[in-house]
């Protein structure tokens, strides 16, 4: 299958060699020469704007979001895509931005599928990563050939894009608070005299509880509690975790927080 992918940072990097070693043929564009070169090295195809990316029969994003392509190129230049060509959006975002971003797509007649990555670039590389995905049934078909490549197994969720990402907030909502539970285990553990490092073990065996990037996982917090909002629902843990660890979510909740921010740091 003939592929473009836009983004080369370490993910989009790995699922360019991933799919490259697969025997699929990949057109890769990237603001920064030095990466695209790296691919090129690999076997990839250069392409010099994202349109050209776009002259085949998938279309992969692999950004930190969509904003910075709109910015260099500006805001209607997916309008300029071909229509036979299927989107696929591997990028982090709220619920809210992707069915927003659904929506337009839609409008403009474009074929579109989100597909939310779990997983390291490492793991992308060897074909380790769990994905989750939504969008027509025709449009999943086509992107099947590629995400089937980077994934142990692919989660296909439905007809609405913005399901994709809603799922992986909810996974990685599970991890934030595994891992919150955890320490306060270890606190208990090292208060009562036990070994916490024993405890852990069993559940190393069936948990990635690996650091996560403090950044990221806060703002993965911040849209579950945008989800649950949308939705008019409460998450009490989950706007807990958030006031703990985003000072947008300490403002929110005052200073009843502010002891718990402490002893939590």
């Amino acid at each position: 299958m003939n592929v473009g992918l836009i983004g080369l940072d370490d993910m989009g990097a790995a699922i360019a060699r991933r799919l490259l070693q697969a025997g699929h043929a990949v057109w890769v564009w990237d603001a920064s020469h030095s990466a695209v070169d790296a691919m090129l090295a690999c076997g990839a195809q250069p392409a010099v704007t994202p349109q050209q990316a776009a002259q085949t029969e998938l279309l992969l994003y692999s950004l930190e979001d969509l904003i910075s392509l709109d910015r260099m190129f500006g805001e209607g230049w997916r309008t300029e895509l071909p229509r036979e060509v299927v989107q696929v959006n591997l990028c982090d975002m709220s619920a809210g931005s992707a069915a927003q971003l659904s929506e337009q797509q839609a409008q403009r007649g474009l074929r579109y599928v989100a597909a939310s990555l779990i997983g390291s670039p490492q793991m992308a590389a060897e074909g380790l990563l769990e994905i989750f995905a939504a969008g027509s049934r025709a449009d999943l078909r086509r992107a099947e050939a590629a995400l089937e490549v980077l994934a142990t197994r692919v989660h296909y969720l439905g007809t609405a894009p913005e399901q994709a990402m809603l799922a992986k907030l909810t996974a990685q909502f599970v991890r934030a608070c595994a891992i919150e539970t955890l320490r306060e285990v270890e606190h208990l553990a090292q208060a009562s005299g036990l070994s916490a490092e024993s405890l852990f073990v069993s559940f190393q065996r069936n948990l990635d509880l690996s650091p996560a990037d403090t950044t990221t996982q806060t703002q993965q917090h911040e849209w579950v509690v945008e989800a649950a909002r949308r939705n008019g629902i409460a998450l009490p843990f989950a706007e807990t975790l958030w006031a703990l660890h985003a000072p947008a979510g300490r403002d929110h909740w005052g200073p009843c927080f502010k002891g718990a921010s402490r002893r939590a740091a």
